[in-house]
C-alpha cells in the first residue's frame, strides 16, 4: 500500500480512512476509559495527539482524492473529517456515529464487514 502522500486511488484512500478511524479513535477510547483519575494533563495530551493524527490524515486524504480527480470520494471523506473536527471524539456515541458514517459512505468498509460476517458464520458452526 502506498504511503498517505502517494495515494491516488479511492480504494487505498478508504483503507487509510479505516486505519485512522480504527487506530486513533481506539487510542482516544482507551485514554478515556483507562486513565480515569490519573494524570489529567497526560490524558489530554494523548487524546489531543490521536485526534490531530486522525484529523490530519483525513485532511491529506481529502486533498489527495481531489488532486487525482476523485471528487465524490473526497466529499465523502470530508464528511467524516467534519465529524472528527466538530464532534466530541471522547464520547463513545460519537465514535459509533463516525464509524457508522464510514460504513455508510465506504463500499470498501461494507464489503469488509460482509466478508468478516461470512467468515464468522463459517467458523461458528
Amino acid at each position: 500500500m502506498p504511503t498517505i502522500y502517494e495515494i491516488e486511488e479511492p480504494k487505498d484512500a478508504w483503507g487509510m480512512v479505516s486505519h485512522f478511524l480504527g487506530n486513533d479513535l481506539m487510542v482516544i477510547q482507551f485514554a478515556v476509559e483507562n486513565h480515569v483519575g490519573q494524570n489529567a494533563a497526560q490524558q489530554a495530551n494523548v487524546i489531543s495527539h490521536a485526534r490531530r493524527g486522525c484529523i490530519g490524515g483525513l485532511y491529506v486524504l481529502v486533498c489527495k482524492m481531489r488532486q487525482h480527480g476523485h471528487e465524490d470520494d473526497a466529499a465523502k471523506i470530508q464528511e467524516i473529517l467534519d465529524m472528527a473536527v466538530e464532534m466530541d471524539v471522547t464520547d463513545a456515541n460519537v465514535h459509533r456515529a463516525i464509524h457508522d458514517k464510514h460504513h455508510e459512505l465506504s463500499k470498501h468498509a461494507r464489503e469488509f464487514a460482509a466478508a468478516l460476517r461470512k467468515l464468522r458464520a463459517e467458523h461458528a458452526g
